[in-house]
């Protein structure tokens, strides 16, 4: 059996059901709840999605990162490319995630977890709309085949 060489912990905090829920929990860090608010790189938000034919049954669901150690609101936010075609409803879900280990807090790392979690639940569509990254690891596994 070979050794793990490498080990990750994410430590999750939501679910918020609005992005003003998320941000009022930044704001608690930034007084003092959270030793680092802006350690938040991973995001993950479920919900449905705005437009005709879309049924508010359905759910949808993006997994995504933010590399700079500055805080995901940078990066999620109404302007976010697919954030912007959910439904701030009841049953949006949105989760940030921090690393446990804030030495690890590096973009290679948090590039690599990405990756990982892209590759493990993008294929069974528990990622509906993370496309793009799992193009690259289909065409990847090609290559490596």
């Amino acid at each position: 059996m070979e050794d793990i060489k490498k080990q990750y912990t994410i430590q999750w905090v939501g679910p918020f059901h609005s992005l003003e829920e998320a941000r009022h929990h930044r704001k608690g860090a930034k007084n003092g709840l959270f030793a680092t608010p802006d350690c938040f790189n991973f995001y993950y938000f479920r919900g449905n999605k705005k437009g005709r034919g879309y049924k508010l049954s359905k759910f949808y669901s993006y997994f995504g990162i933010h590399k700079a150690a500055d805080g995901y609101h940078k990066r999620l936010n109404k302007n976010h490319e697919h954030y912007s075609e959910f439904h701030e409803n009841s049953n949006m879900d949105i989760w940030i995630g921090a690393l446990g280990d804030l030495d690890q807090c590096h973009p290679d790392i948090i590039e690599e977890i990405e990756t990982i979690f892209i590759a493990m639940y993008g294929s069974n569509e528990f990622l509906t709309e993370n496309d793009r990254k799992k193009k690259k690891n289909e065409e990847k596994r090609r290559i490596i085949k």
